[in-house]
């Protein structure tokens, strides 16, 4: 499908009403997205420009999907991404030292939010530093739901664990990661946050919960 026709077909979904789904509409449908939860979403307003590049990631999508040396998706190279790094940690004996890192880096977002928690009161806030980021809504894509105070998603990483394990170039697991960076980076934002911020312990399933709360 050449970009003149994909430009073609996001203008006539768009003109159907796609524009109205929110930052949470990568995981939910249009209709499903719920404003109470996702009130701090936004509903896109494309320009031609705009479109023009929708197009583009389209034609990657499908070029993607159309991979077959075996079943890939669309978030395969941040996927592989995040293991080769954390297997780097892992050979080195630097896991900590590379969660120290990631906390360092996002400490000037958290710093703000911790503020806008205090200055509001709003736990949700804490819950908007793990989801509403490109890095989360891109690299998850299974498996998301978002209530007050909770939020659920499937582990992203075993599907291509599954083929590079077998292939020698991860000996990672699914467990470690969830256990060695996944459960103390999220908890340890808390902290910064000022709130009490509890990650599921590992269940066969990948189904990871995170729940916020006070921590008087």
């Amino acid at each position: 499908m050449n970009k003149k026709l994909l430009s073609a077909v996001c203008a006539a979904a768009m003109m159907a009403g796609a524009t109205t789904f929110a930052l949470a509409g990568a995981h939910k449908s249009t209709t499903e997205v719920d404003d109470a939860v996702f009130s701090r979403g936004k509903a896109f307003d494309f320009t031609q420009e705009r479109k023009d590049d929708l197009a583009s990631a389209m034609a990657v999508y499908m070029r993607t999907m159309e991979e077959d040396s075996y079943e890939h998706q669309v978030n395969d190279a941040l996927v592989k991404m995040t293991l080769t790094s954390l297997q780097f940690a892992k050979d080195n004996d630097m896991m900590a030292e590379y969660r120290e890192k990631d906390l360092e880096t996002v400490t000037p977002m958290l710093n703000r939010v911790a503020k806008l928690i205090e200055q509001t009161g709003n736990l949700e806030f804490a819950l908007d530093t793990i989801t509403e980021t490109s890095c989360f809504y891109q690299l998850i894509l299974d498996g998301y739901t978002r209530e007050p105070g909770k939020l659920t998603f499937n582990s992203p990483y075993g599907r291509v664990l599954n083929v590079t394990q077998k292939m020698g170039q991860h000996d990672l697991t699914e467990q470690e990661i969830h256990e060695q960076w996944t459960k103390p980076r999220y908890e340890r934002y808390g902290e910064i946050l000022g709130v009490d911020i509890t990650v599921s312990e590992w269940n066969d399933d990948g189904v990871i919960t995170v729940t916020v709360g006070s921590t008087s």
